[in-house]
């Protein structure tokens, strides 16, 4: 299998992992009914983070729902995992381990790099990428 076909595998892969994973802050009850959710929910330093990503980085084709959309796997996590918003998404998670839901997400960063940076991936890379991208959707209801 040549690269340029693994690597349009990987980008798919992700493409409907990450929508499928983002999925679980559409549901109005973990935190978009809530006024001021970003301010509130969202750590400091993810928010400083993403605001000078917008401004250094602007997509310009094409908008954004919100700044969701310019988050990474890492900081989906760690919105995740801050403070109360815990609570909020048990319910919407197979997993009440913080441990084990922090470490799985971990697991998949490197593959998310990997394709994000356009790094030459193997045959067995695409079956690692696959494996951990579905070991997170498995972890959410």
């Amino acid at each position: 299998m040549s690269f340029a076909n693994i690597f349009s595998q990987s980008m798919v892969f992700f493409f409907f992992f990450f929508h499928s994973f983002n999925s679980v802050f559409d549901r109005p009850e973990v935190f978009k009914n809530q006024d001021n959710w970003w301010e509130n929910c969202v750590p400091s330093g993810i928010q400083d983070k993403i605001q000078k990503n917008i401004n250094e980085m602007p997509y310009h084709a094409s908008s954004r729902n919100d700044k969701l959309e310019y988050t990474h796997l890492g900081q989906l996590k760690e919105i995740i995992m801050n403070g109360k918003n815990w609570d909020s998404f048990l319910p919407y998670l197979k997993t009440g381990d913080k441990n084990d839901f922090s470490a799985t997400i971990n697991k998949a960063i490197p593959s998310r790099n990997a394709i994000g940076h356009c790094i030459p991936l193997q045959l067995k890379d695409l079956k690692i990428v696959d494996v951990r991208l579905r070991d997170i959707l498995e972890m959410i209801k």
